[in-house]
């Protein structure tokens, strides 16, 4: 394998939402600013949305798409032109039994957010 032996590596950020809403909370708006320079470079970017189990799975799925579409959104707006894509599903990829605290909860309500680096990024 010929090249400089350097290896882009993905990084991944977690964007927390507050309850039932696809808005940001305040640390939310703090990863979505750290994240706003390697989205820049990027190669390509992933948003995977989620919600917890509080209401229909209709509700939660429309509420996990909004949260990654939201993201997307935010990403373009401040200038980021790299290629994204948005999945979502509500009341997913929880372990079980599921954890029913507020602070389990808190936890579910995120937009899971994967920088892929540009392949030249790195190289002299």
């Amino acid at each position: 394998m010929s090249g400089t032996g350097y290896l882009a590596q993905t990084r991944q950020f977690v964007i927390t939402f507050k309850f039932g809403k696809s808005i940001p909370t305040k640390e939310g708006f703090k990863v979505l600013s750290s994240l706003l320079e390697p989205a820049k470079t990027a190669e390509s970017i992933a948003i995977f949305g989620t919600t917890d189990n509080i209401g229909t799975k209709k509700y939660n799925d429309s509420l996990a798409f909004a949260r990654a579409h939201y993201v997307a959104k935010w990403l373009q707006k401040h200038g980021v032109e790299s290629k994204i894509s948005v999945e979502s599903k509500g009341e997913c990829c929880h372990p079980m039994p599921y954890l029913k605290t507020e602070a389990a909860l808190i936890k579910q309500r995120r937009a899971e957010v994967k920088v892929q680096p540009s392949s030249q990024e790195g190289e002299n």
